[in-house]
């Protein structure tokens, strides 16, 4: 392992077997332990994870069931998964997956919307630019059900963007709309005269917001509306919540909440945190799971560090508050209750591997002695000692009934 990182450390993300039972995607799975091994996944998709290359997800499978990430960690990683437990808990309690034909009936609705504002002689003469990348998502269907020419279409890289006619707006399109920050953004660097925003999903405040303060936008369209959730999941005063965002976003973003966390079969927007030893934002962590999102696919399938601690049959088991996971060259096994993790290295790791596997200390010594040229009387010295070792830890029990 590298350096530069602090001690061991063991940092327990459970957000609890019910909010799990609850979330959308995971009610659907037959099992708990589905449900924590889906929750891994999407946790080892988090582009905050993929940089941690001394840190390992564990999902225990056995009871008591629980998913932690293991390992050695900077300071600023530190920073970031402290935060991920009320990350996780909020997050599935506001999460709202939008399968693709609800998807497909916002956009039929703010299809309407469109055409009842505009009318259809209007929105044939208007240009559509999505915003990427969620955004071409929803333009494609808002092409099909409101017959645009390919010339009306496009992205808002393209060029001349400003040339738009007089006598139509130009409709910016996206996914959704959470503190509208992305539209701002956009916005600025855009010269069209006049702008409609048209998207699947938003609070009505955001849009009010936009309304109220863009005199360029001659509308803003949601095919359906988001719940606010910051009143129910908030711990502090909420006026001093927004006023803190507020500043972090340079007065950028429209409005502030926990609007539902929407996700979509092609995006899961980025959920931000403020990184207390950087002192910068960061959107480190997902809570979908790969198989239901192609945004998360690209960094789960380059990620291996997801480990399952499944249950142990041997007479030598690990402790119900004991999580372990293998490292190049090392075990790091934990205990949960004092966060404690200590390192078993080189040989020693292979002996708590083999014991946790179901091997008795006698089996260990045979596969061992041979694997690694050891003199069979040392190795059980060293297995006797480790087993002594960890059970004193409380790493380890002994069960007498096997």
């Amino acid at each position: 392992m590298g350096t530069g990182a602090t001690e061991e450390a063991v940092f327990v993300l459970d957000p609890g077997t019910g909010a799990l039972a609850e979330a959308s995607v995971y009610r659907d799975m037959p099992t708990p332990a589905e449900r924590l091994r889906a929750l891994g996944r999407s946790l080892a998709a988090s582009p905050g994870f993929h940089g941690m290359n001394e840190a390992v997800l564990v999902v225990r499978t056995e009871e008591p069931m629980r998913l932690a990430l293991l390992g050695r960690f900077s300071p600023a990683e530190a920073a970031r998964v402290q935060v991920l437990p009320a990350i996780l808990e909020k997050g599935l309690r506001r999460f709202r997956y939008v399968s693709y034909g609800e998807a497909e009936g916002a956009a039929r609705a703010l299809a309407r919307q469109l055409v009842d504002s505009l009318g259809t002689e209007t929105l044939s003469r208007c240009r559509f630019v999505a915003l990427p990348r969620g955004g071409l998502f929803v333009l494609g269907m808002l092409a099909y059900l409101l017959d645009l020419r390919a010339d009306q279409v496009g992205d808002v890289g393209e060029s001349g963007l400003d040339e738009v006619p007089d006598d139509a707006p130009l409709v910016l399109v996206d996914d959704c709309a959470l503190s509208g920050l992305r539209f701002s953004d956009t916005l600025e660097g855009i010269g069209a005269p006049a702008v409609v925003f048209a998207h699947l999903y938003s609070h009505p405040r955001l849009r009010e917001e936009i309304d109220r303060r863009e005199p360029r936008v001659v509308g803003c369209f949601a095919g359906e509306d988001l719940l606010d959730m910051a009143d129910e999941l908030l711990d502090e005063d909420r006026a001093t919540w927004e006023e803190r965002w507020r500043e972090r976003s340079g007065g950028r973003a429209y409005w502030f909440g926990l609007p539902e966390h929407v996700c979509f079969p092609w995006n899961e927007p980025d959920i931000t945190i403020w990184n207390t030893e950087t002192e910068a934002e960061e959107a480190p962590w997902r809570v979908v799971p790969p198989e239901f999102c192609l945004k998360n696919r690209p960094v789960a399938e380059g990620s291996a560090r997801l480990q399952e601690q499944r249950a142990s049959e041997g007479a030598i088991r690990p402790a119900e508050s004991t999580l372990f996971a293998r490292f190049e060259g090392e075990v790091l096994a934990a205990d949960v209750g004092t966060g404690r993790a200590y390192s078993f290295p080189g040989i020693a790791g292979e002996i708590w591997m083999a014991l946790v596997a179901g091997g008795s200390p006698e089996s260990v010594v045979d596969r061992l002695a041979t694997e690694y040229d050891v003199e069979p009387a040392r190795l059980r010295t060293d297995v006797d000692s480790l087993v002594e070792r960890a059970i004193g830890l409380g790493l380890l029990k002994r069960v007498d009934d096997v």
